[in-house]
């Protein structure tokens, strides 16, 4: 197969949702749905996407804890394209996708050098979580207490404006809110 991506997502909610939806979105079609993976004492579900050459398998990672998911590697002293070899032989790129929500500043800085580049794992987070995108086109400042309270408030908001829940939103407006935030990053990095 030509082109192959590994994306592991946080848990079996949300992410897992928005990505399948944009991806069968762009004509990909599941060819392996919600496959048991078994690693060490870990097990996770995959599912293979495929389109024209192309292979996007998205794994479910552990549930918002990185902590759970860097003692995999250390217990294994692996990478990942050879701890997820029963998924696939080799990736042109692997993204982890994870929260910044109930992770501890240690863990994120570790995952970061441990996942610095896509060849062998690029950890990309959203904060607090990836409802977050979601958020790009309110002119105030949010300020809520837990993390409930403001998924709560971005489900009403888009609810009462669109009709639609905030997973909805940016299923639908995936492409608009990614080059949005491009643009945002190439602002404020640069």
């Amino acid at each position: 197969m030509g082109n192959k991506y590994l994306l592991i997502v946080e848990g079996a909610k949300t992410e897992q949702k928005i990505f399948s939806s944009v991806l069968k979105k762009y004509g990909f079609n599941v060819t392996v749905e919600s496959k048991k993976l078994e690693i060490d004492k870990f097990t996770f579900d995959h599912t293979n996407y495929e389109k024209d050459q192309k292979e996007i398998i998205i794994v479910q990672g552990h549930r918002n804890r990185i902590h759970d998911f860097l003692k995999l590697f250390d217990s294994n002293e692996s990478d990942l394209a050879r701890l997820f070899s029963n998924c696939s032989n080799c990736f042109q790129g692997i993204f982890l996708i994870y929260d910044v929500d109930h992770n501890n500043e240690k863990d994120i800085e570790k995952m970061f050098n441990k996942f610095p580049e896509e060849t062998g794992g690029l950890l990309l987070l959203s904060s607090p979580c990836i409802e977050v995108l979601g958020e790009y086109d309110h002119s105030h400042i949010l300020k809520c207490n837990h993390l409930k309270e403001y998924k709560s408030y971005l489900n009403e908001f888009y609810n009462k404006n669109y009709g639609l829940s905030v997973e909805e939103y940016i299923i639908e407006n995936f492409e608009e809110l990614c080059l949005y935030y491009l643009e945002k990053n190439k602002e404020d990095f640069n």
